[in-house]
């Protein structure tokens, strides 16, 4: 490079880096248009000057001439900090990013006096040698309307037997399901809606380089069932019955890097015990062709549990196995899945995958609480039944097409719910559907559907806008299952603090439904009871209960060997206390030692602490008898709280031993 050409470069440069430090102010606004008048959102009283630098500013009353001062109520510096300190900022400020900075003491703030044409006289000052920008003052956006609460609309989380009771739940320590992940298995999410914090930017559980696919480009779906689950508890929008649960979110449909798309819920289901904990819970909100039934895919007619697929089934059962409840939903079909068609598919006693199977119940908003949905599919496989009608929850929205090719589409009128092809038709032209029913039309557009309203809730200021989104008649066995999950998920957080460790996922199952609102209307058409956490959660403690397992004689004493079982909780203080009888025969000094060791036993007199007792675990207690009795009656006790109790607990001398 030549002298010559290394100083017109140096020069270039030096060029460029002036353009480029200072275009972040100087060229922030485009060149001026002619103003013919203050545009929406802007001020038509005040504007706001940059003067250009070196201005001299000290003195605001002489920056404009006398005939615009005329027009001028007050000018004032803009910002409020004072010029020595706007100064300093500045320099700091070039010192630390090494570029220039406008010099913010230069803006000021003008006020009109009144009848004052404001665009005129912005003309006005755009034509003064000292002044750089000029611009309306802009006005105070209005902020985005606040979401009314709806969780008075959530009729699920109330006390049975119209709810669950989930708020009874939230007054435990874990009851809102803290320390439990959910995970939903579908196909999609909204996950950047104001009313679930927890899903945004969570990643998804993918195998390394796949992608979720939706098939049907509509995430409102996968966004109720959140909505259900873990919608923050705030003064806004709808609370989740586990609000205080994690959550996963499995996708069902992937493509991978070569763009090849695969629908593997199996594999979903799979990933989902991978990535998490015994007690989990694990919700599929999927349904299948049942039964070898004719499906339809439009009125779901044939639909039932997705466990049909063997694939599903083993990784359910996988899943149970490893301590995570799943929670899968019967399906919409209107399937008697104990019918000769399903074979033993769904039958417990040859084919029990683990999963909690969920029926839809009607909700209270019908009339017929706890009666089987029409829709939904049902039999003796089927465990308990959630809300199939009337959920409120996220997603969807609060105005839309009940018909059409728009339908379900957002929508403020008719208008925006044209009618389908060929239903402006006949002679003369008519509507032949839609609300124009018989009238008179000259093309399809004249012949629109109901825009129907109050459905849910939008965002007035901005209607499709989905992150504002709200629905209150999310429904299906798809609105049932969530709400029967969420029961679990909390059970479960209970069972954390109360018992140190998950529920096993049968114990989940058995609780549910021996607790639950029980079915109303066609029994035979089961479904089953629905949740009622009241009920439940008292369950949730120690279960000991006790058996004979041996006895006889032992160097001339008589002995019963009693095996203690804790069925739940971690169990303290478990002690055998003697009942008091009406007619004691004989009763005399009672030994015991642990295990089945009968060495040198002591005489004591009940009651007999036994001492701590983790749940699942068993103990065996050897009692020997010195004195015969015919009758001997006791119970167990924990902490106090009474566990069993024998009430004719027979002794013979030298005979068998009435079994327990």
């Amino acid at each position: 490079m030549n002298k010559i050409t290394a100083i017109i470069l140096a020069i270039l440069l030096s060029s460029m880096g002036t353009v480029l430090s200072t275009g972040s102010f100087a060229i922030s606004a485009p060149p001026p248009e002619s103003l013919k008048s203050i545009p929406s959102g802007y001020s038509s009283e005040e504007i706001n000057v940059r003067f250009r630098k070196d201005t001299d500013v000290d003195d605001p009353d002489k920056l404009l001439p006398a005939e615009l001062m005329d027009s001028v109520k007050k000018i004032e510096p803009y910002f409020t900090l004072p010029k020595s300190k706007l100064k300093e900022l500045k320099e700091k400020g070039e010192k630390l990013s090494k570029k220039e900075l406008p010099d913010l003491s230069l803006w000021f703030a003008i006020t009109l006096k009144k009848g004052v044409d404001a665009a005129d006289f912005i003309e006005k000052l755009r034509q003064l040698d000292n002044v750089e920008i000029v611009e309306p003052a802009p006005l105070p956006a209005p902020p985005p309307a606040v979401t009314p609460d709806f969780t008075d609309k959530q009729g699920y989380l109330k006390p049975a037997p119209g709810g669950i009771d989930a708020y009874f739940s939230w007054n435990f320590e874990g009851g809102s399901g803290k320390s439990i992940k959910i995970y939903d298995v579908e196909y999609s999410w909204n996950q950047t809606h104001e009313d679930l914090f927890l899903v945004h930017e969570l990643p998804l559980l993918l195998k390394p380089g796949y992608s979720a696919v939706d098939p049907f480009n509509d995430n409102n779906h996968g966004t109720a069932v959140l909505g259900e689950l873990i919608a923050d508890k705030d003064n806004k929008g709808v609370t989740g019955i586990s609000w205080g649960a994690n959550i996963g979110l499995a996708p069902t449909r992937t493509k991978d890097l070569q763009g090849v798309e695969r629908y593997r819920p199996a594999d979903a289901i799979n990933l989902s015990a991978g990535d998490g904990l015994k007690g989990d819970v694990i919700l599929i909100e999927q349904q299948i062709c049942v039964c070898n039934l004719i499906c339809d895919a439009n009125t779901q007619a044939g639909y039932g549990p997705l466990e049909w697929v063997q694939s599903v089934y083993d990784a359910i059962k996988t899943a149970v196995a490893n301590g995570f409840v799943v929670v899968e939903a019967a399906g919409n079909g209107n399937v008697n899945l104990d019918q000769r068609d399903c074979g033993d598919t769904f039958n417990r006693a040859k084919r029990d995958s683990g999963a909690i199977i969920v029926g839809a119940g009607q909700s209270p908003a019908t009339g017929h609480p706890r009666e089987r949905e029409w829709f939904s599919s049902y039999g003796s496989r089927v465990d308990v039944q959630g809300w199939g009608d009337s959920v409120a929850t996220t997603g969807y929205d609060g105005s839309r097409c009940k018909g059409g090719p728009n339908a379900w589409h957002p929508c403020i009128s008719n208008a925006d719910c044209p009618g389908a092809p060929g239903i402006c038709s006949g002679v003369p032209l008519t509507c032949s559907d839609g609300v124009n029913i018989g009238k008179a039309c000259g093309s399809d557009g004249d012949c629109p559907y109901l825009c129907e309203n109050n459905v849910g809730y939008d965002n007035p200021d901005d209607i499709f806008n989905q992150d504002f989104w709200y629905t209150f008649s999310f429904g299906g066995t798809s609105s049932a299952s969530p709400i029967v999950a969420g029961a679990a998920a909390n059970l479960q957080g209970i069972s954390l603090v109360k018992c140190g460790e998950p529920l096993a996922p049968d114990r989940i199952r058995q609780l549910l439904v021996q607790t639950g609102s029980p079915q109303r209307g066609n029994l035979a058409q089961h479904i089953g009871p629905l949740p009622d956490l009241k009920r439940a959660i008292p369950v949730i403690r120690p279960r000991i209960s006790g058996r004979i397992i041996n006895q006889g004689w032992l160097d001339g004493l008589f002995f019963v060997d009693l095996m203690l079982t804790n069925e739940m909780c971690n169990a303290e203080n478990v002690q055998i206390n003697q009942l008091p009888l009406r007619t004691l025969v004989g009763l005399g000094a009672v030994t015991y030692s642990y295990g089945l060791v009968s060495n040198n036993p002591v005489p004591v007199y009940l009651p007999i602490p036994i001492g701590d007792l983790d749940a699942w675990a068993s103990t065996t207690i050897r009692l020997f008898f010195y004195v015969p009795f015919t009758v001997f009656r006791f119970s167990i006790t924990e902490n106090g709280t009474l566990q069993d109790l024998r009430t004719n607990y027979s002794f013979s001398i030298g005979q068998a031993v009435i079994p327990w």
